[in-house]
């Protein structure tokens, strides 16, 4: 049930600012791509470290690990399907123009697609959380 945590944490949106370009959009996969890696290798301190800072002050590193350890990941790969631009309305920061990366997660039994916003921030993709996951975390909950 935990890992439903995971894939809701994951799923939720990672916002950038559109600035076009093929480079910008490689990157974007790429980040994200690192991201959903670092579920898999259960390292959340350094998925944490990719999170948006606004979202990053919703809550600590150490309970978003906590809220993370223990937790079982159905999936073995992540396939990026594409990404574009696209207004989000991203928690805590309002409208923004995000890129979008959509994904495969496949698992031994289950494929599940979902979806990343992504912002760019200082150069750098950072993810967003989605509002239920942002909320819980507002309210010192993990989901």
């Amino acid at each position: 049930m935990r890992w439903s945590v995971v894939f809701v944490v994951l799923s939720l949106a990672l916002s950038l600012s559109a600035c076009g370009g093929d480079d910008e959009s490689e990157s974007a996969s790429a980040a994200a791509e690192a991201i959903f890696r670092s579920y898999l290798d259960r390292d959340y301190g350094r998925a944490w470290d990719t999170l948006h800072p606004a979202h990053q002050a919703l809550v600590g590193r150490d309970f978003f690990i906590n809220c993370n350890v223990g937790t079982s990941v159905p999936w073995t790969s992540v396939e990026i399907l594409r990404e574009h631009d696209e207004i989000w309305d991203a928690p805590e920061l309002g409208q923004q123009t995000t890129r979008t990366v959509e994904l495969r997660l496949i698992g031994n039994q289950d494929i599940t697609q979902g979806t990343l916003h992504m912002l760019q921030v200082d150069g750098e993709w950072r993810w967003l959380l989605d509002e239920n996951v942002a909320r819980a975390f507002k309210q010192g909950a993990c989901r």
